[in-house]
């Protein structure tokens, strides 16, 4: 979550993490910054939190296109300091423009669980899904496991083939 580079490459120095998510709002992070993060770590795979809340994000989903690996799109509440973890769904009509816009894969994310990502899958196409809130335990931040297990078993059932 935080946006200062010379701490982020810090802690990318020190653990040397396979995929750096980067999940801070985009005023604290732009795509200049990122890109001299990637310059500095051009083997590291970074992905990127887009907040998708109007047409405005497809634009700044584009704009990473090309410097980071990944997006991770998400639900964004303008009084947070990071992108996600609320639990909300957001427009996946927009997810889905911002899939068919860029060369990157996209990773959908925002209160998705076991009961809503087939529907998701079927809307946006996404190289992947994320779960965070629907799939822990109720009131805390730890996983359920029977959750986790019935959200994989549905997203593994979709063959992009099928689509």
């Amino acid at each position: 979550m935080s946006s200062n580079l010379k701490e982020i490459s810090e802690l990318v120095k020190e653990i040397n993490p396979d995929i750096l998510h980067l999940g801070t709002v985009p005023e604290s992070l732009s795509p200049t910054d990122v890109k001299k993060l990637k310059q500095k770590f051009p083997n590291l795979n970074i992905m990127r939190s887009i907040p998708v809340v109007d047409e405005e994000s497809i634009k700044l989903a584009k704009r990473y296109d090309g410097i980071v690996d990944y997006l991770l799109l998400d639900t964004y509440k303008k009084e947070d300091s990071q992108v996600g973890a609320t639990g909300e769904t957001h427009n996946w009509d927009i997810s889905q423009k911002i899939v068919k816009s860029v060369k990157i894969p996209v990773i959908l994310a925002g209160g998705i669980g076991p009961d809503n990502v087939a529907k998701a899958i079927k809307k946006v196409r996404p190289a992947g899904v994320d779960s965070k809130t629907k799939t822990d335990k109720m009131g805390s931040h730890r996983k359920d496991i029977k959750k986790v297990k019935e959200f994989v078993k549905v997203a593994k059932s979709f063959e992009l083939d099928r689509f």
